[in-house]
């Protein structure tokens, strides 16, 4: 479990999920490619159930530099937090 400031989220922060079964991003502008007719919902371990806008592909620079594509992302407009499923990876 993680309990976050919302005032101070630091965008483009990434957290290993192992509980989360697809990648999660509320960022539209990380997204290389987004097909925004896949729409469904998610639900999370608080019972709440969120919107999914969209699902595509993020490239992300990691620390040694290299860019890497995370496909299959799900578009999540209401997440805090951008997630990695462990399942998925």
């Amino acid at each position: 479990m993680i309990i976050q400031d919302i005032k101070n989220v630091e965008l483009g922060l990434w957290y290993v999920d192992t509980s989360c079964n697809n990648h999660m991003s509320e960022m539209k502008s990380s997204f290389s490619f987004l097909n925004e007719d896949i729409q469904s919902t998610v639900s999370f371990g608080d019972c709440c159930r969120v919107k999914v806008m969209g699902k595509g592909d993020i490239k992300i620079k990691t620390k040694n530099g290299f860019v890497e594509t995370i496909s299959n992302e799900l578009y999540v407009l209401d997440l805090r937090n951008n997630l990695l499923s462990v399942g998925q990876l």
